[in-house]
């Protein structure tokens, strides 16, 4: 499962990573982005255009968006079998930019949040899918959903999902790539190597939408040994 993610990268990181944004481009970053709110995509590497998209795919077919942000996930198991998802997944693949997401642990009744990251660098892209949707009155409604994978056994840690994660150019090209066969990317398709991602706890402040603040990647000292494994 990837329920919560953050896209906050630094100005320098931004003029770096996405050249075609002109001065007068302002990025809306967030510490703390869930289900039913909007962050980017990037569904064309031609252009590398960022679209401020809906994170929870509604269908084109959809008679309205009553079930809007349910669909944040789609479960690379069997995804051709899901009419929501199968032709998203054939013809309309993207890139999801984020610095992090978000995975709880429980402990009795408290909820500790931790923040996986890039071991190396600022930005990574998470494998997703897209679709647009319009209302009675024409007005069109961009929306996605991230891929996910059974968890490698760092995350498994907290969780037995995490998002399909682009780790390298070559991934990122085959699985933008229009002619991609559905053989080559069911070969693609896997969970992020061990050192891929690196974690650690943060602010219970997290569990609250209305907080969004640098405040929230701050990393937290463990309070009990059974968080030392991280």
């Amino acid at each position: 499962m990837c329920g919560r993610i953050s896209f906050a990268p630094t100005e320098r990181k931004i003029k770096k990573l996405f050249p075609q944004l002109g001065k007068q481009d302002q990025l809306k970053i967030s510490y703390n982005i869930a289900p039913s709110q909007h962050t980017y995509i990037i569904k064309d590497l031609d252009d590398s255009a960022l679209h401020h998209c809906l994170w929870g795919l509604i269908p084109s077919w959809a008679k309205d968006t009553n079930k809007n942000g349910l669909n944040f996930n789609a479960r690379v198991e069997g995804i051709l079998s899901k009419p929501t998802f199968r032709v998203p997944f054939r013809k309309q693949r993207c890139l999801v930019p984020v610095d992090s997401f978000y995975e709880w642990r429980k402990v009795d009744k408290e909820k500790f949040p931790y923040r996986f990251k890039p071991a190396k660098g600022e930005i990574m892209y998470l494998a997703g899918i897209w679709d647009q949707w319009v209302s009675s009155n024409g007005y069109p409604v961009q929306s996605f959903s991230i891929l996910t994978v059974p968890a490698n056994n760092f995350v498994s840690k907290l969780h037995d999902r995490m998002p399909y994660i682009l780790e390298n150019e070559e991934m990122i090209k085959t699985w933008m790539d229009k002619g991609t066969t559905m053989e080559t990317l069911g070969e693609l398709i896997q969970s992020a190597s061990e050192e891929f991602l690196t974690c650690y706890r943060v602010s219970k402040a997290l569990n609250y939408l209305n907080n969004d603040t640098v405040e929230l990647h701050k990393q937290e000292p463990e309070i009990l040994d059974l968080f030392s494994q991280f």
